[in-house]
C-alpha cells in the first residue's frame, strides 16, 4: 500500500474542489478508500479541509496549508502506521509472493 502524503491529499483535495464548492465526507471517502481511514477521521479531515479555506486555491497552494496543519498530518502519519496482514497459503509448485514482484535474469 502506497504512502499518503500532504502531497496525494492536495491532489485530491483540489479533483474534488473541481466539481463541488466544499469537500464532502462522501467525496473524500470515495477518493481515499485504499488507505482504509474510519468514517470519524474522514469527518475530521473533512471540517479541517473546510476550515483552511482552500475552496479557491491551486493544489501548491492547498499542500502548502496542509503541510502547515497539525491535524492533517497526525492523521497521515497514523494511516502511514496502520499494518496489513496478509496471510497466504501455498501448495505446489512455484513459489508465493504478496505484492508485485521483479525477476532479473542474469
Amino acid at each position: 500500500m502506497e504512502l499518503i502524503t500532504t502531497a496525494i491529499l492536495s491532489g485530491v483535495a483540489y479533483d474534488i474542489l473541481k466539481s463541488h464548492t466544499v469537500i464532502t465526507s462522501k467525496a473524500l471517502k470515495k477518493k481515499i478508500s485504499k488507505w482504509l481511514i474510519d468514517d470519524q477521521k474522514i469527518e475530521e479531515l473533512v471540517t479541517e479541509m473546510n476550515e483552511l479555506y482552500i475552496r479557491k486555491c491551486d493544489k501548491d497552494q492547498i499542500k502548502e496549508k496542509f503541510d502547515k496543519s497539525e491535524l492533517i498530518n497526525k492523521t497521515i502519519r497514523n494511516i502511514n502506521k496502520q499494518k496489513i496482514k496478509i496471510s497466504q497459503t501455498h501448495s505446489g509448485d512455484g513459489d508465493n509472493v504478496g505484492g508485485n514482484k521483479t525477476i532479473i535474469n542474469k
